[in-house]
């Protein structure tokens, strides 16, 4: 009898160990695609969204649909007999003379067994009333005042000639020269242009950039903040706005006739000019740890700066009031090789926390391992004063943070979603596509992201990430970014909605929810970010903040 009962138990424990292990491997998914994702008509319109959950292996799994109005949906059930993907869809009526025009999005929120979120499916609706637009007046889109380039900002006159050299270049990789690109365009009808349309930015016939699900008040200018490689051959560079004739204009020809001729000087001997590593500047960040920007201001570090590792390896080295301190060689603090090529930056969060006030030097090279072009700048100075020890810090901002490793951080495919993991923790989801997954994850060990913080969980209304307490900064080779002036951004409430906005510019949008928007923009003055990036615009999969 003993034994019969030892059988049992062994069999029950059999029973739920392998039921629970299964339940545990249950992976799920879920995808949404607004219909139409640009609608312009007589109002009210009406969206559907058609979307798809899917399970890798039987149960029950509940799902909700949440929007950017934060309008508030039932729970719903779906049984899964077996793994495998199940349809579900719902609409969304809006629109009017109250809300003549919107830019919202729906996803699907999975409650359980696990909590998931979908790719918000986006969409924009114009009222026109059985008109072309309000009034019965086309739209009306163009360029506004004059092009910029480099960065320094080199103004330029349309249809005339400029001139830009190495040292306007944002970065040199493989000879070819990025720069930094602002110009800016308007609607001039008094008509708005709910979207979405395209601008885009060629040289010599071939396209650089492209700024993509575009919107535009009536009246309103547009200021955009963009990069391309251009060069270093001599050539046009143009600029066309609604470049694919989506918006119905009531004039085209004032799109496209935008064009400047660039000359390249200096180019030829970028590649061979010596290295010239310097400290461009020290401060302390939000923890009073000592922080250091490196720049090369010369030609290409060779390679054997990050693939030979010894003790004197080329490093940055800190002495306090002083004492040497320590430091931390390039090889580790910038494994993406920000510092190889002309113009590029790293930067270096040291573990040194400064008490009141301290005299910090700060020496990049120290045991000259680098022939440079010019080693009299490779040491800087400051005397930095810790603001929480003077009394003189605001008062604390509430975060919410997770941190995790940039070193063992990786891509990886689960269930047909490709991911970006630190061992077991999920942390960023990019469904199909590993390309930009691979672009991501590029970005965080570039800055070596450490912390991923939010406003608003479980769902949240903004996200940022942080390199050792601080911004990351500078910039990342062919980035995507908008440029913001933190000292002028406000939340505002505009059609019910409370927004972060810069002047014009919608940059983030909280729905019914304000002490979430007062959070979020106390989170970005308090870092001092100045830009807004993203990966895989429109619908992008990944979105950071930098300096």
């Amino acid at each position: 009898m003993q034994k019969r009962v030892s059988l049992i138990i062994l069999g029950l424990f059999f029973v739920f160990a392998f039921g629970f292990a299964a339940y545990a491997a249950t992976n799920i998914t879920a995808s949404l695609t607004a219909n139409p994702t640009a609608f312009s008509g007589k109002c009210p319109a009406v969206i559907t969204f058609n979307g798809q959950i899917t399970a890798s292996a039987p149960g029950r799994v509940q799902y909700k649909f949440i929007r950017s109005d934060n309008a508030n949906a039932p729970v719903q059930t779906l049984n899964f007999e077996k793994a495998g993907s199940m349809a579900v869809s719902t609409t969304w009526t809006l629109g009017g003379a109250a809300l003549p025009t919107y830019a919202g999005w729906e996803a699907i929120q999975i409650v359980y067994p696990q909590q998931v979120q979908s790719n918000k499916a986006n969409f924009r609706i114009q009222c026109t009333d059985g008109q072309d637009n309000q009034g019965g007046k086309k739209p009306d889109l163009g360029m506004y005042g004059f092009l910029k380039l480099g960065k320094n900002s080199k103004e330029v006159k349309w249809n005339e000639t400029i001139t830009l050299t190495p040292a306007d270049a944002t970065l040199i990789s493989g000879g070819k020269p990025a720069f930094e690109v602002y110009y800016a365009y308007r609607e001039y009808n008094g008509t708005a242009v709910a979207g979405p349309f395209k601008n885009k930015i060629f040289f010599n016939d071939n396209l650089v950039s492209q700024q993509t699900n575009l919107a535009c008040g009536a009246m309103e200018i547009k200021n955009v903040h963009t990069q391309a490689y251009l060069g270093p051959q001599d050539g046009k560079l143009q600029i066309k706005i609604d470049a694919d004739d989506e918006v119905a204009e009531s004039r085209e020809d004032n799109n496209f006739h935008f064009f400047v001729n660039i000359k390249f000087e200096g180019f030829g001997q970028a590649e061979s000019r010596k290295p010239d590593l310097l400290v461009e500047d020290i401060r302390l960040n939000e923890a009073c740890e000592v922080v250091v920007k490196v720049r090369n201001a010369g030609g290409p570090v060779p390679d054997e700066v990050w693939t030979v590792h010894k003790p004197e390896s080329c490093a940055v080295y800190l002495t306090i009031n002083g004492a040497g301190w320590g430091g931390e060689t390039v090889w580790l603090f910038d494994p993406g090789k920000g510092l190889q090529n002309p113009g590029g930056t790293a930067v270096y969060t040291s573990t040194y926390k400064v008490t009141g006030t301290a005299t910090v030097k700060a020496e990049i090279d120290h045991t000259h391992q680098v022939a440079e072009s010019n080693e009299a700048n490779n040491a800087k100075t400051e005397r930095l004063t810790c603001q929480a020890a003077a009394g003189t810090q605001p008062g604390p901002v509430s975060e919410d943070c997770v941190s995790f490793n940039p070193a063992t951080t990786a891509v990886q495919q689960i269930s047909n979603d490709w991911k970006i993991v630190d061992g077991s923790h999920w942390m960023f989801s990019f469904g199909a596509n590993k390309a930009e997954a691979d672009k991501a994850l590029a970005i965080i060990k570039h800055y070596r992201m450490n912390e991923s913080c939010f406003v608003g969980r479980p769902d949240p209304s903004f996200s940022y990430l942080k390199v050792g307490g601080a911004a990351p900064a500078g910039a990342f080779a062919g980035e995507d970014c908008l440029a913001f002036n933190p000292a002028t951004i406000e939340v505002k409430q505009i059609s019910g909605d409370w927004k972060i906005v810069d002047g014009s510019h919608w940059m983030f949008s909280f729905g019914g929810k304000k002490a979430e928007a007062e959070q979020s923009l106390a989170i970005i003055k308090k870092y001092g970010f100045t830009h807004t990036c993203y990966v895989g615009r429109p619908g992008p999969s990944f979105k950071y903040l930098r300096k």
